[in-house]
C-alpha cells in the first residue's frame, strides 16, 4: 500500500503506454474521495483512501496490466481434443 501516488514515477516504471490508464485511474480515485491532489500529477490517500489503500493499489495494477493480458479468460492449459 502506498501513501502517495505520483504519475511520472509510475509511467517511468510501467512505460509511456500506461500513462493514460494511470492518469485516468488516479483521477477516478480522486473523484471518489480516496485520493487528494497535492500537486500536479501527485496524489495522497485520504482517510477513506487509507482504508481502501490495498484495493486501490490492486485496482491500479490491474488497470495497467489488463491491456497486456491475453484476450482469453481461460485459466490453465488449453484442452486438447481426444483422437480416439
Amino acid at each position: 500500500q502506498f501513501g502517495r501516488y505520483e504519475i511520472e514515477p509510475l509511467v517511468e516504471l510501467c512505460g509511456e503506454s500506461a500513462r493514460e490508464v494511470i492518469t485516468t485511474s488516479l483521477e477516478e480515485f480522486e473523484a471518489s474521495g480516496w485520493l487528494r491532489l497535492i500537486r500536479r500529477g501527485a496524489y495522497e490517500l485520504t482517510s477513506d483512501g487509507v482504508f481502501w489503500g490495498n484495493n486501490l493499489a490492486v485496482s491500479l495494477l490491474e488497470s495497467i496490466v489488463a491491456p497486456l493480458a491475453p484476450t482469453t479468460n481461460r485459466v490453465g492449459p488449453k484442452r486438447v481434443p481426444r483422437t480416439s
